[in-house]
């Protein structure tokens, strides 16, 4: 932004020879500016209370790791799996994504292993299930969901109740 303010001052005065000393005018001020007081839209997104990550994390999070705060066992999901258990998972689960692992025929007996396609939020599993668009083994027809059915809800996603 100082550059393109420096380049506007400069059309502005039509003088050329001012392009150096605008820039190190512009330079200080930003800098100064910076150093006592935050942004525009910094201060702004804070008076609309945005919630909004800041830039720099706090000094215990550098020390933390996906292990030391993830919860255990994994709650995972089958590519393919009974309504019956993603019903189960959700009204005993509180949490808001499941990763989707595809297990191998050849390894069927060990649940902890499989290759990861992916993850899924809670609120597409609850839509998916109140739209009751289910893979029936009996018939292969069946109507896809668009993004529009999973935007219903938003932003007060369904509860499984």
């Amino acid at each position: 932004m100082t550059i393109s303010l420096a380049v506007i001052l400069i059309e502005a005065t039509g003088d050329i020879v001012l392009g150096l000393p605008i820039m190190i005018v512009l330079t200080v001020a930003k800098l100064t500016g910076d150093y006592f007081n935050e942004g525009f839209f910094d201060i702004h997104i804070a008076l609309q209370s945005v919630p909004f990550l800041p830039w720099e994390s706090e000094a215990f999070a550098s020390q933390l790791s996906a292990l030391s705060i993830m919860s255990a066992p994994v709650i995972q999901i089958k590519t393919v799996e009974k309504v019956e258990n993603i019903y189960c998972i959700l009204r005993s689960e509180s949490h808001h994504g499941f990763p989707v692992v595809d297990h191998h025929a050849d390894n069927i007996t060990n649940q902890r292993s499989g290759t990861f396609q992916g993850i899924i939020l809670r609120h597409q599993l609850i839509t998916i299930l109140r739209k009751r668009n289910f893979i029936s083994f009996n018939d292969n027809l069946r109507d896809y969901l668009t993004v529009d059915d999973f935007r219903e809800s938003y932003p007060r996603h369904p509860s499984i109740e």
